[in-house]
C-alpha cells in the first residue's frame, strides 16, 4: 500500500507538471462596517476613512473602508491580542506616495461600536509588491506576537521591518512600534530556535531571537566570503541594537558548480530547483525509504510547487523569488485552493544535489533537508514491474457531446469542454488506479490561473454498428486520494461520439 501512494504521487506529480502549461476565515462576522470610521494618527497626522480602492485577489474581506487613492496588496486575519475576535492588518500603498513605501494598517473590532475599525499605521522600508512577506511570530519570547514584514526597495535591497505591541498614547486599543527596521544589499535573517516546553505551557518566557545580517566581504576577492552582523533586543532600549560581526569563510569554494551557481540570478537558481526532490530521514540510508517520507516537486515554468506528505498533497502558486547572498533563494507563494494560505519558503544550498529547505506560513514553520531525485530513481519507480497506478493505454481524442449540449473536444494533452453555456479550455490527464480509470481536468484562465481542477471516473465503452463505431464516455465526479478514491455528489456526464461513415 505504501508503494501506491509513492507510485500515485509521483505519477500525479510528474504527469501534470510535464503535460501542464502553465480561505482560511473562520473569524465572526460583525455588522456592517460604518464607511465613516473614527480617524487614526501617526505622527500627528489623522488618516479618515472613506471608499476603497483593492488590487488583492482571493483574500480576505476587508472589515473597512480605505481613502481613495489607497490600494490593497494583501490581507491578513490574525489574533493580535488575548480576546477571542481576529484582528485584521492590511498592506496597502498610496497611489501617489513619493517614497512609494508598503503601509500596513491594524484593524481591530470595536465592542462599543460593535464593528470593526482602523487603530493604527505603520509605514515599512519595502516597496516592491510581488516580494514582500507579512506574518506574526513571537520574536521576543514574551508571548506577545510582533508583526513582521520582509521585503525588497526599488535599490533591490532586503528590507525587514518588526513592530512590537506596546501601550497606546491615549491608553486604550492596540498600538505597535518599531523595534528594527533596517536594509541590505545581502540577506537578513531572523535565527529562530524551538521554543522550551516551559514557554509552550506558559510557565515562562523564552529568550529573543537574533537577526543577522550577511553581507559580501569588501576586503576579499572571493566573493563567497560574507560579513556576518548580530542584531541582539536590547531590553532597555526597546529596540534590537547590533551587538557584532565576524567574517564567514566562503566554505563552498571549494566546489567550483555550487560557486558558479552562488555567482548566478534568482532565475538560474529556480532552474536548479526544478524537478523532484526527496526528503532525508536521519533513519533511513536509501532513497525509496524517504521517498514513503516526503516530496517536493519544483516547477519554474508553470509557478507551480507541490509538496507530498505520505498521503496529503498541497500545490503551492509560485509568486515571485529573490537571491540571497547567504541561504540561496526566498521564495513567496500561496495554496492553490486558498489563496489566503500564504507560504514563505527559504532554501539553502548545500549541495549541487542537496538542499535544506524552510517552510514558513501563518500557524507552522518547520525545515526539513532534501535530495534531488535523479532521472534513473524516477525511472526506476515509474516503470516498476508491477504498477498499481499506470497511464491510461488508450488515447481519447476527438469530440464527444450529449442531447443537454454538453461538449468535451480532446486534442492531445489539451481539452475544450461547452458547459451550460460557458467554455473552458486546459489540460488532461487519464491514468489507471485501484482498478478505476481517472480523468483529470484541469482548466486554466485566459491569464494562465487555475480556473478549476475536476477528477471523474472514467468509463469508455464502444458498440459497433455497420460501418461506424458509437463511444459512449460516461464520467462520474470522484475525489482521489493517495489511499482511495472516493464518488462526489454531483452529476454524472455521459456523452457520445460517432466514428466512421
Amino acid at each position: 500500500m505504501k508503494r501506491v501512494r509513492i507510485l500515485l504521487s509521483m505519477l500525479l506529480v510528474f504527469s501534470l507538471f510535464f503535460i501542464s502549461c502553465s480561505k482560511r476565515s473562520t473569524q465572526p462576522t460583525p455588522s456592517k462596517p460604518s464607511t465613516k470610521a473614527s480617524g487614526i494618527s501617526q505622527s500627528g497626522n489623522s488618516i479618515n476613512s472613506q471608499g476603497i480602492q483593492s488590487e488583492n485577489s482571493g483574500q480576505s474581506r476587508i472589515l473597512v473602508s480605505l481613502q481613495p487613492d489607497d490600494y490593497v496588496i494583501q490581507v491578513l486575519d490574525t489574533n493580535l491580542d488575548i480576546d477571542q475576535l481576529d484582528e485584521q492588518i492590511i498592506v496597502f500603498k498610496k497611489k501617489n506616495d513619493p517614497e512609494d513605501r508598503i503601509q500596513i494598517l491594524v484593524v481591530d473590532f470595536d465592542t462599543v461600536r460593535n464593528t470593526y475599525v482602523p487603530v493604527w499605521i505603520g509605514k515599512t522600508l519595502a516597496t516592491n509588491n510581488r516580494n514582500f512577506t507579512l506574518y506574526t511570530a513571537d520574536i521576543l519570547g514574551d508571548h506577545v506576537p510582533e508583526i513582521v514584514c520582509m521585503g525588497r526597495n526599488n535599490k533591490g535591497e532586503q528590507s525587514l521591518d518588526i513592530f512590537r505591541k506596546t501601550l497606546p498614547p491615549q491608553g486604550l486599543g492596540l498600538y505597535y512600534t518599531s523595534i528594527f527596521s533596517l536594509t541590505s544589499n545581502g540577506s537578513i535573517e531572523i535565527q529562530e530556535q524551538p521554543r522550551s516546553e516551559a514557554y509552550r505551557l506558559l510557565q515562562k518566557n523564552d529568550p529573543s531571537f537574533l537577526i543577522f545580517v550577511f553581507t559580501r566581504d569588501p576586503d576579499s576577492s572571493n566573493f563567497m566570503d560574507l560579513i556576518k552582523y548580530t542584531y541582539y533586543w536590547n531590553q532597555r532600549e526597546q529596540r534590537y541594537v547590533l551587538g557584532g560581526q565576524e567574517k564567514v569563510p566562503g566554505q563552498i569554494q571549494a566546489e567550483k558548480q555550487l560557486a558558479e551557481l552562488f555567482a548566478k540570478d534568482a532565475e538560474a537558481f529556480e532552474q536548479f530547483l526544478s524537478g523532484p526532490w526527496y526528503r532525508i530521514s536521519t533513519d533511513a540510508k536509501n532513497p525509496p525509504a524517504n521517498l514513503q517520507q516526503e516530496m517536493v516537486y519544483f516547477d519554474p515554468l508553470t509557478r507551480r510547487i507541490v509538496f507530498y506528505n505520505k498521503e496529503m498533497q498541497e500545490i503551492l502558486v509560485w509568486r515571485s523569488s529573490y537571491r540571497t547572498i547567504y541561504r540561496g533563494l526566498y521564495i513567496n507563494a500561496h495554496n492553490e485552493a486558498i489563496p489566503s494560505i500564504q507560504k514563505q519558503i527559504s532554501i539553502s544550498v548545500l549541495g549541487m544535489d542537496t538542499v535544506e529547505i524552510q517552510v514558513r506560513s501563518i500557524d507552522d514553520t518547520w525545515s526539513s533537508t532534501y535530495k534531488k531525485l535523479s532521472k534513473e530513481l524516477q525511472n526506476l519507480y515509474i516503470s516498476s514491474r508491477n504498477p498499481k497506478v499506470a497511464l491510461f493505454p488508450i488515447q481519447i481524442e476527438g469530440t464527444f457531446k450529449n442531447e443537454l449540449g454538453t461538449e468535451l473536444v480532446f486534442q492531445g494533452n489539451s481539452f475544450v469542454l461547452l458547459e451550460k453555456e460557458k467554455k473552458y479550455s486546459g489540460v488532461f490527464i487519464v491514468y489507471s488506479f485501484q482498478d478505476q480509470t481517472i480523468l483529470e481536468l484541469k482548466a486554466l484562465k485566459s491569464n494562465g490561473l487555475l480556473e478549476f481542477l475536476r477528477s471523474y471516473s472514467m468509463v469508455l465503452k464502444e458498440e459497433k454498428k455497420g460501418s461506424q463505431i458509437l463511444r459512449t464516455l460516461i464520467l462520474t465526479p470522484v475525489n482521489v486520494r493517495a489511499s482511495k478514491v472516493t464518488v462526489q455528489s454531483g452529476e454524472v456526464i455521459r456523452l457520445f461520439q460517432i466514428l466512421g461513415n
